[in-house]
């Protein structure tokens, strides 16, 4: 499939519900996530800590399997949420109960609190949400959960700015998950970003230049995944799943597009998922297992 090699697996999953147009999906999954939160029983346990790096108390959710013992080793999986979603968001659709239910592998999940701030540690310096996960919360919950060691034992997932977080993160913090996916992300270096922000719905919730700061070339050049990851080596031996739906907005469908082509042109094994439908949590729901299992038990993909 690649002139230089690399591998990239597709598979399309069952069509689900849709909605046209990111801004409207974001405001349609708020609903969904809300009213379901009102039925589905909550399998996640909540907690808070005082993070110094965030200045204030932050919250997380952590996912243990029945009969969980420290003595386990299990791997880690790191889940950071989307805009307008919060630590329970795996609860609130549903997906927490079913990992009991499922073939998946064992595993601890934990979920940060990402608020609305795209996972970013703001140009501004008032909010550092990377470095509150990796250097705070991240060392405390293998110590407490005794999880298996990073990187082979650590995997990240993302969907929508949660995606977005997963490829930052992975940029920014090169080889420390095994697996790294990213699901419906909006795909952005830092000038096409603020271009984006500045002219949709979310100019109404986000403070666009504390986030991204000026677009000057050097900032560019450090958030562009197109320009930092060139080499079959750009990765440091992560691998990349990306999973992106039919039916969701243009631009974002033909940016993933884009990057799983830049990845193929040099020579960057990945995998992809192209999903038959939206972006929504009826259509992430399955993909999000899917992903869990192809990652965590990579042979059973074939």
């Amino acid at each position: 499939m690649s002139k230089l090699g690399a591998q990239s697996k597709s598979r399309t999953l069952p069509r689900r519900s849709y909605l046209r147009g990111w801004s409207i999906a974001l405001l349609a999954s708020c609903g969904i996530w809300l009213s379901a939160c009102a039925s589905t029983p909550r399998r996640l346990t909540h907690a808070t800590v005082e993070s110094r790096q965030m200045g204030r108390e932050m919250s997380f959710a952590v996912y243990t399997p029945k009969h969980f013992s420290p003595q386990e080793r299990l791997p880690l999986v790191v889940y950071l949420h989307g805009a307008g979603d919060d630590p329970g968001a795996l609860d609130g659709a549903g997906i927490a109960a079913r990992l009991d239910e499922s073939d998946l592998p064992r595993m601890v999940l934990v979920a940060p609190e990402g608020n609305w701030g795209f996972w970013e540690n703001w140009a501004s310096g008032k909010r550092p949400y990377r470095s509150w996960v990796m250097r705070e919360l991240l060392p405390w919950i293998k110590q407490r959960y005794n999880t298996a060691d990073c990187p082979e034992g650590c995997h990240l997932l993302g969907n929508s700015m949660g995606g977005y977080g997963a490829l930052s993160f992975s940029l920014h913090e090169p080889g420390y998950f095994s697996t790294v996916t990213a699901i419906s992300p909006p795909i952005h270096d830092t000038a096409s970003m603020k271009q984006s922000a500045g002219r949709s719905i979310w100019r109404l919730f986000l403070p666009i230049d504390e986030i991204w700061g000026t677009a000057d070339p050097s900032r560019v050049q450090r958030k562009s995944v197109f320009q930092a990851w060139k080499s079959p080596q750009a990765l440091n031996g992560s691998r990349l799943l990306l999973a992106w739906g039919s039916e969701e907005d243009t631009a974002l469908v033909n940016n993933n597009e884009q990057l799983h082509q830049h990845l193929v042109d040099h020579g960057i094994d990945h995998d992809v998922i192209r999903y038959v439908g939206g972006h929504d949590w009826e259509s992430w729901s399955p993909v999000i297992l899917e992903a869990l299992r192809r990652n965590l038990d990579p042979g059973s993909t074939g």
